[in-house]
C-alpha cells in the first residue's frame, strides 16, 4: 500500500511542477485522495478521489501521471454536477465520452515521455476539442445505428475510472453553485502558477469558467429589451404618477413588438427533444410579448421552408411547426434569404449548433440572439449576442 501512496504523491508533485501541466495544481490537490484495495482502476464523485492499489502498482509513473490528471481534469470541467443528466440517462454512455474529453487533454501535452495514458484508455483524435454533451449525442447516434456506442467495442478502448454521483444528487441548487466556484476558485489558482513558467490555461479549460446561462431567461430578456425600446407613448393611457399633480402626460404602452424572425438549424446535430423545448418557449414568449408577427425559417445549406404566424395562431405555435431540411450547414443562406426579400424585423433568433462556415457573411441589421448548443468557440457576427444553450 506505501509504495502506491508514495507512487502517487509523486505523480501529483511532478504534475504541479511540470510547466504543462501546473495549471491543473488547484484540482490535483482539492478534495481527499485514498488509495484502496477496492477499486479496480480509480473513482471520483468530483471532489475526492479514490485509486486502486493494484491498479497504480501495475503502472509506470508517467502513466499514474496521466491518472491523476485524469481524475483532476474530471473536477476540472465539473463532469459529475453538469453531466448528471446525462449519467441518469445513460451512465455508460457518459463515462464515455468524459472520458474522451479529459483524456483529449492528456493526450494533447507536448512532453509525451512525462506523461502517458494508462494503457487501453478511451482517446480518439476525432474528438479533439469537442464539449462532453456533443461527444454523448455523437456516441448515442453511433449506438442507436447499431455501433456500440464509441465504447471497447469499436476498439478504442475503456473508460478508465468509475464515478460517484451520489455526491452529485445529494446537492442542492445552492450546493453545486458553491461546488463550480470551489471548483472555478482551484482553476484559477492553478492558472496563476502556471503564468510563472510562462503558460496560459488551455480554452477548453477557460470556457468552463464561464457562468452558466439559463438560455430560455436569456431569450426572454432579449425580446423584452426590444419590446421597451419600442414603447410608444398614448393619452389613452395617463401617468398616473403625475395625475394627483394635475398633470396630464401620456403613459406607455410596454411590450410591443414587429416581426420577429426566427432561424432555425435542421443539419441533424439539434436533437428532438431540445427542438421541443425551444417550441414551447417560443410559444409562451409571442404570448407574452405578441409580435405582430412570428416568421420562422427552417435552413441548412440554404433556406428551405418559412412559416408565418400572426397573434390568432400563438396559442398553437408548437402544433404547427414543421421542420424541413437536414443538409449541411451555411448560416449565411439565411441572411442573404433576408437580404433578396427585403425583410424587416424588430428583433432576430438564430437557433443552431454553431458548427458554421468560417467566413459568415451577415447582412441583416436588426438585434440578433445566437442560442447555440455545443460550439462554444463560435463568434456572432455583426456584435450579435451569443448563449449557450444546454441540453438536459
Amino acid at each position: 500500500m506505501q509504495e502506491a501512496i508514495k507512487k502517487l504523491e509523486k505523480a501529483t508533485v511532478d504534475l504541479i511542477r511540470h510547466p504543462e501541466t501546473s495549471a491543473y495544481a488547484g484540482v490535483l490537490v482539492m478534495g481527499k485522495t485514498t488509495v484502496v484495495d477496492n477499486v479496480p482502476t480509480a473513482c471520483t464523485d468530483g471532489v475526492n478521489e479514490r485509486y486502486g492499489e493494484a491498479f497504480l502498482n501495475s503502472l509506470m509513473l508517467p502513466e499514474v501521471r496521466g491518472l491523476k490528471l485524469h481524475e483532476g481534469l474530471h473536477k476540472v470541467f465539473k463532469h459529475t454536477v453538469r453531466g448528471l443528466p446525462y449519467w441518469k440517462k445513460n451512465p455508460k454512455l457518459a463515462n464515455i465520452a468524459a472520458d474522451y474529453v479529459v483524456n483529449d487533454v492528456i493526450m494533447n501535452i507536448k512532453d509525451k515521455e512525462f506523461i502517458k495514458l494508462p494503457k487501453g484508455g478511451l482517446y480518439d483524435p476525432k474528438f479533439h476539442n469537442w464539449s462532453f454533451p456533443e461527444i454523448y449525442r455523437a456516441l448515442e447516434q453511433e449506438e442507436e445505428q447499431g455501433g456500440g456506442g464509441g465504447g471497447g467495442g469499436t476498439g478504442r478502448g475503456e473508460p478508465l475510472d468509475d464515478h460517484d454521483m451520489s455526491n452529485a444528487e445529494q446537492m442542492s441548487a445552492e450546493e453545486m453553485k458553491e461546488y463550480v466556484e470551489q471548483v472555478n476558485e482551484a482553476i484559477h489558482q492553478g492558472g496563476l502558477l502556471a503564468s510563472r513558467f510562462g503558460q496560459k490555461l488551455p480554452r477548453s479549460i477557460t470556457e468552463t469558467l464561464q457562468p452558466e446561462i439559463d438560455w430560455t431567461t436569456a431569450l426572454r430578456e432579449f425580446v423584452s429589451s426590444i419590446a421597451q425600446g419600442n414603447d410608444d407613448h398614448t393619452y389613452r393611457k395617463f401617468d398616473k404618477r403625475l395625475i394627483i399633480d394635475d398633470i396630464i402626460n401620456p403613459g406607455v404602452i410596454s411590450e410591443k413588438v414587429g416581426d420577429i424572425v426566427v432561424a432555425i438549424d435542421t443539419s441533424g446535430s439539434i436533437g428532438g427533444s431540445l427542438l421541443n423545448e425551444f417550441a414551447t418557449e417560443l410559444q409562451a414568449l409571442c404570448e407574452q410579448v405578441s409580435p405582430d408577427a412570428l416568421r420562422v425559417m427552417w435552413w441548412d445549406t440554404k433556406v428551405r421552408s418559412e412559416q408565418v404566424f400572426t397573434p390568432e395562431m400563438f396559442n398553437d405555435i408548437t402544433k404547427l411547426l414543421k421542420p424541413a431540411g437536414g443538409g449541411g450547414t451555411e448560416v449565411s443562406c439565411v441572411s442573404r434569404y433576408m437580404v433578396e426579400r427585403n425583410y424587416k424585423a424588430d428583433c432576430m433568433i438564430v437557433f443552431t449548433d454553431g458548427h458554421v462556415e468560417d467566413d459568415v457573411k451577415w447582412d441583416v441589421m436588426c438585434p440578433t440572439l445566437w442560442l447555440v448548443t455545443s460550439n462554444r468557440g463560435f463568434t456572432p457576427p455583426r456584435g450579435g449576442k451569443m448563449v449557450q444553450v444546454k441540453e438536459v
